[in-house]
C-alpha cells in the first residue's frame, strides 16, 4: 500500500503540493539521496504542483457554481433561480403618461394610432424612442385627442424561429428585453398568412392541453428563453410551426425622465394625407430600471418560492413586489389593525422605488392589479406613501494637526464623505433606525487625526403646502421631544404668513406648552395659533394653517429627547447635504 503520511490538506496551494511532493520522494527508498532541487526532477514536480493547483481550484469554483449560495457567475444562479420557479428582472421601460391630439385636418370621424406607434425624446443630450403598446381610436367627438396614455421607452423588434426539431429551443437574441413587453405568435408554417396569439402563464392553474400560453425564463447571463407547453398544461407547438417573437428592447434607467415627445410615424387622415399628432405630457417617464443582478437573484429567488405566488404573509407581499416591479427598491408592509384608527380587512403597503422618493400613480395601480388575484380573500391591500423625515446635523469636529498632511478643507470634506456614507449604508431604508453613536463613531473615524467632536442633531419634516390653501397636516416624530432646552422644542425655517391683509415674514415654533404658533420674524411677536404639538408621543398638529409663500418647503425642526431616533412601519429617515453644517478646529 502506498505510503500516504504525507499528504496535509490543510493548506493546499503551489508551495504546500510541492513541499509534500519532496516530503514523500525524501522518504522513499528508490531516489533517496537524491538532490530534489535537481533541475529535472524540480521542473517534473513545479509541474505536477501547478497541474494539482489548476484542479484543485477547477473543483472548488465547479462546487461552488452547482449552489444558489455559493454561485459566482450569473448564468449559473439564474440556472439555479430556475428551479425555485423564479425569472430574473429583465430590464424595465420607463413610461410616460401623455395626452395625443390627432386632429386629422379633415372631415374625418376617427383616426386610427397603431400599435407601437413612434415618438422620439432626448434625454439628457441622447436620443430615444417611445411607442405605444396598442391600437388607439381618436374621434372628433372628443377634439381627437385621448388623455391618460402610457408611452413606453424601447425599440420594438421581433424575431421569427422555425420550430424545425423537436429540440428547437426559442432563445431571445437581445441582452435589454423587457419581459413585460413579449408578445408571441404562433403560425402553421413558414408561409401561412395567420397566426394564433399565445398570452404568457405564469404559473400552470388551469392550463389544459389547448391552452395557447407561453412562459418566460431567465437563459444564460443576461438573456431569455420562451418556452411552450407540452401538450397536457398548455398547447405544444408542432413542427414545422413559426413562432414570431415581439418585444422592446429598452435603455432601462436611461429613459426615465422624458418630458416631451414628437411624433416619428405619420398617420393617415380621409383624404389620404399623411399627418403627425402632437402630445401633451401629463406625467414626465419613470419606471425605467435595470436588469437584476446576482446577488438581488440569490436574495429573492428562496424567498420568492417560499410565497408559493400567494400574499398571506408579510414577507410574502415584500417578495411579491419586489421580484414583480424592478423600480420598487423597499417595501414595508403592516396590517390595517395596527393603525392608531384600526382599519380592519386590509393591508398596508409603503414603497420606496430606487432614484426618487415616489412611486407614480400609475405604478400603484398596476401592483394593485397585480395583487389582487393573490390576496386572501376578504383582505384589501392599500398603497400608502412612505413618510421621509431628515437629520438635522451641526457638529464640531477637533483634530491634531501634527498627526497628518491634511487642512482644515481635507478634513471637512472627509467628514461630509462619511456622514454620507452613515446615511447610505444606516438609514435610507424602512425602520432603519437613527443610532448616535454609531454616528459619532463614523465622524470621529474618518481620519486618524481627529481627536473627538461635539454633534448635535433635530429631526426634521419636510411639507409643502399649497399657497393660499388652507390645509391640516399631522406630523407623527414618533420619539419623546426634549422640553429641557433654551431653545423651542419646535421650530421651522422662514415662510410669508398673511394675517388681516398684512404680509409677515415668520416661522413655527412651541411656546413650551403644547401650542404652535406663528411668529413674526421681525420682532420675534406671536402673530397667531395653528397647531399643538404632543411632547410625549411626538405628534404634530396644524390645523387649516395657511401659509402665502414660500421656498421649496417649510422645514419644521424637532428635538428629540434621545440621541437615538426611532421610525414606525412605513417612516424613512434620511440625512442629506444640506442639512449638515460642520466645524473644523485644531487641538494645538
Amino acid at each position: 500500500m502506498a505510503n500516504n503520511s504525507f499528504i496535509s490538506t490543510s493548506d493546499l496551494d503551489f508551495d504546500s503540493y510541492r513541499n509534500n511532493l519532496v516530503t514523500y520522494l525524501k522518504n522513499q527508498a528508490i531516489f533517496q539521496d537524491y538532490n530534489f532541487d535537481g533541475s529535472n526532477i524540480s521542473v517534473l514536480l513545479d509541474i505536477l504542483s501547478y497541474n494539482t493547483t489548476l484542479n484543485a481550484f477547477y473543483l472548488n469554483m465547479v462546487g461552488s457554481e452547482m449552489f444558489l449560495d455559493t454561485s459566482q457567475l450569473r448564468e449559473s444562479a439564474v440556472s439555479h433561480a430556475k428551479e425555485l420557479n423564479y425569472i430574473p428582472r429583465s430590464r424595465s421601460s420607463a413610461h410616460a403618461t401623455v395626452t395625443i391630439n390627432a386632429n386629422p385636418g379633415d372631415a374625418s370621424a376617427s383616426v386610427v394610432i397603431p400599435k407601437y406607434f413612434r415618438f422620439s425624446t432626448t434625454i439628457n443630450g441622447n436620443p430615444y424612442i417611445f411607442t405605444t403598446d396598442e391600437a388607439l381610436t381618436v374621434t372628433s367627438t372628443n377634439n381627437y385627442a385621448i388623455t391618460n396614455i402610457n408611452l413606453y421607452e424601447g425599440r420594438v423588434l421581433s424575431e421569427y424561429i422555425n420550430k424545425n426539431t423537436v429540440d428547437t429551443r426559442f432563445i431571445l437574441s437581445s441582452a435589454n428585453v423587457d419581459t413585460s413587453s413579449v408578445e408571441v405568435s404562433v403560425y402553421a408554417t413558414s408561409t401561412s398568412a395567420t397566426a394564433n396569439s399565445y398570452t404568457l402563464a405564469t404559473n400552470l392553474y388551469g392550463l389544459n392541453a389547448n391552452s395557447q400560453v407561453f412562459f418566460v425564463q431567465g437563459y444564460g447571463n443576461n438573456q431569455y428563453e420562451v418556452v411552450f407547453g407540452n401538450g397536457t398544461t398548455g398547447r405544444q407547438v408542432q413542427i414545422p410551426n413559426l413562432i414570431k417573437v415581439t418585444y422592446r428592447d429598452t435603455s432601462g434607467l436611461d429613459g426615465n425622465d422624458a418630458s416631451a415627445f414628437t411624433a416619428v410615424d405619420n398617420l393617415v387622415n380621409s383624404s389620404s394625407t399623411n399627418f403627425q399628432p402632437t402630445v401633451t405630457v401629463t406625467a414626465s417617464s419613470s419606471g425605467g430600471s435595470e436588469r437584476e443582478d446576482i446577488s438581488s437573484i440569490k436574495f429573492n429567488a428562496p424567498r420568492f418560492y417560499a410565497t408559493q405566488d400567494r400574499a398571506v404573509t408579510k414577507q410574502d407581499y415584500i417578495s411579491l413586489v419586489k421580484s414583480n416591479f424592478p423600480s420598487v427598491q423597499a417595501v414595508a408592509v403592516y396590517g390595517g389593525e395596527e393603525l392608531i384608527s384600526p382599519d380592519y380587512g386590509s393591508v398596508y403597503l409603503s414603497i420606496k422605488p430606487y432614484f426618487t422618493t415616489l412611486i407614480s400613480d400609475t405604478l400603484k395601480n398596476d401592483i394593485l392589479n397585480y395583487l389582487s388575484d393573490r390576496t386572501v380573500l376578504s383582505i384589501t391591500p392599500k398603497i400608502v406613501d412612505p413618510d421621509y423625515f431628515y437629520i438635522d446635523v451641526v457638529t464640531s469636529v477637533f483634530y491634531d494637526p501634527t498627526n497628518t498632511t491634511l487642512n482644515i478643507n481635507d478634513i471637512t470634506s472627509l467628514v461630509r464623505t462619511s456622514i454620507s456614507s452613515f446615511s447610505a449604508t444606516n438609514l435610507s431604508d424602512f425602520s432603519s433606525n437613527f443610532r448616535y453613536s454609531k454616528f459619532i463613531s463614523s465622524i470621529d473615524n474618518a481620519d486618524n487625526s481627529i481627536e473627538g467632536s461635539d454633534t448635535t442633531t433635530r429631526m426634521i419634516k419636510r411639507i409643502a403646502p399649497t399657497p393660499t390653501v388652507s390645509t391640516n397636516f399631522t406630523i407623527d416624530y414618533n420619539n419623546v421631544l426634549n422640553t429641557n432646552l433654551k431653545s423651542s422644542t419646535i421650530i421651522s425655517n422662514s415662510f410669508t404668513y398673511t394675517l388681516n391683509s398684512i404680509d409677515y415674514t415668520a416661522y413655527l415654533k412651541d411656546d413650551g406648552n403644547g401650542i404652535i404658533v406663528v411668529i413674526n420674524q421681525l420682532n420675534d411677536a406671536t402673530i397667531d395659533t395653528v397647531g399643538t404639538i404632543n411632547y410625549t408621543t411626538g405628534e404634530l398638529a396644524l390645523n387649516n394653517f395657511t401659509v402665502t409663500n414660500y421656498t421649496n418647503y417649510i422645514s419644521i425642526y424637532a428635538n428629540i429627547f434621545n440621541n437615538d431616533i426611532t421610525l414606525t412601519t412605513n417612516q424613512i429617515l434620511n440625512i442629506e447635504q444640506t442639512d449638515v453644517t460642520i466645524t473644523v478646529s485644531t487641538t494645538q
